[in-house]
This record gives structure tokens, sequence and C-alpha cells, in this order.
């Protein structure tokens, strides 16, 4: 099976934005979480992983 170019560069894109949430914290920590989590379920189809 050959990996997708797009969902690796979704979920790259997705750690990258998180780290910075996290760091900076603009928004609390349970909130950024939530977020990324949330984020990931409606990416699933693009990026192949299940929630």
């Amino acid at each position: 099976m050959a990996a997708d170019p797009v969902g690796i560069v979704l979920v790259f894109l997705v750690i990258v934005i998180a780290l910075v949430l996290f760091v900076t914290e603009p928004v609390p920590i349970d909130v950024t979480a939530l977020g990324i989590m949330v984020t990931l379920i409606v990416l699933g189809p693009w990026t192949g992983l299940s929630p």
C-alpha cells in the first residue's frame, strides 16, 4: 500500500499547528486538545486515520 502524500501533509500540518497552539496557549490546552481530536476525525477520510 502506497502512502498518500496529501494525507501525510495534512497530518504533519495538524501536528505543527497543535505544537504552536500548545506552546503559545492562545486558547486553553483542553480546548486545543479537543480541537485536534475533532480535526483528525473530520480529516479521517483524507488521511486514512481512524478515530
